[in-house]
């Protein structure tokens, strides 16, 4: 059986502690996370880490390109360069929703702690 395909992701380009919580480069929690929002790291602009967030992205939306990806990150730079290596890799439907410390987030829940 195939897993039902999904027309829209919500991405945290953040680190991982940041997703779960915690903010190290401030040693205190983090805002949180976009409720339902999954996990793939823009961290550094090394050749290796793109070709892993590449990786994982596609693994994401089932190796689909056309698939409306929506970023944020914590205060904007990683989630518009993420948006933007993404769009230049054939991603068809890419937003950059900015950070979670920059943009009013009204739209869902913020929540913390290891996803379910």
């Amino acid at each position: 059986m195939n897993a039902p395909q999904i027309n829209t992701l919500v991405i945290d380009s953040r680190t991982w502690n940041e997703f779960i919580g915690y903010d190290r480069e401030i040693d205190a929690p983090s805002i949180g996370r976009v409720a339902g929002a999954v996990w793939a790291c823009w961290n550094t602009l090394l050749a290796n880490d793109r070709e892993e967030f590449l990786d994982r992205v596609l693994y994401l939306t089932g190796n689909r390109r056309n698939v409306t990806i929506l970023l944020y990150c914590r205060a904007g730079a990683r989630s518009q360069n993420a948006s933007r290596f993404l769009a230049a890799n054939g991603f068809l439907n890419v937003l950059d929703f900015g950070g979670t410390v920059t943009t009013p987030w009204t739209l869902s829940p913020l929540v913390t702690g290891e996803p379910v």
